[in-house]
């Protein structure tokens, strides 16, 4: 049995099929080399192009054999897609501009409405309002602004308990104000203790206030 020399019904018919597809892989190989070559030379991709790449584009570009068709018409696919969502957005911003502009519908969100509460720029009833846009009710209104209000971090915690509450033992006080890991107080106590500066212990020692076994 050869492609080349039917002798049956089948064979022929095999070569005529065999033929027929290389005869459409070349015509599709004709259609999409001028769209590559098109895409690499204006879209600017040739000029940072891989060295492993090459070969295969200039075979895309210049086809010497049938069926490279198949690898041609994804990679037109790909570049195109990219290329389109790319330019598609920059051509649709200004028309996203002037539609934003003409039918504003964007409102101020509950995080920026808190903020201006707290500023003293918006009233509470407003912000309940623009919080009400988000779903919240009244009291989850309340939670969530005092959620944003600022707040001392766990070493000021503790400093300050040292003057409210108890001076040798302010884990009372502070646990009281502030959820603070047990296993970790100790290093939070730790971070509050006022410590000298080697600039302060000089002249410590300097004024003979610090003994040099203590420096």
């Amino acid at each position: 049995m050869s492609i080349e020399d039917p002798i049956s019904y089948a064979e022929w018919y095999w070569k005529v099929s065999v033929d027929a597809q290389r005869l459409r892989s070349e015509q599709a190989e004709q259609t999409y080399a001028p769209l590559i070559q098109q895409i690499l030379d204006l879209s600017g991709v040739s000029e940072f192009m891989p060295e492993a790449l090459r070969p295969l584009y200039s075979e895309l570009v210049k086809p010497t054999h049938p069926d490279f068709d198949t690898i041609a018409r994804p990679i037109i696919s790909m570049y195109t897609r990219a290329l389109g969502l790319v330019a598609g957005e920059e051509i649709a911003r200004p028309t996203a501009y002037m539609l934003k502009a003409s039918t504003p519908t964007l409102k101020i969100d509950a995080n920026m409405a808190a903020l201006l509460t707290q500023r003293r720029k918006m009233i509470k009833p407003v912000f309940d309002v623009y919080a009400g846009f988000e779903g919240y009710s009244d009291t989850e209104s309340r939670e969530f602004y005092n959620s944003l209000l600022p707040y001392p971090s766990i070493p000021d915690i503790i400093t300050a308990s040292r003057y409210l509450g108890d001076a040798v033992n302010p884990k009372p006080y502070a646990m009281s104000k502030f959820d603070i890991p047990d296993n970790d107080f100790m290093i939070w106590d730790w971070l509050t203790y006022q410590k000298f500066t080697t600039e302060q212990v000089l002249s410590l020692h300097k004024g003979k206030t610090c003994s040099v076994v203590n420096f």
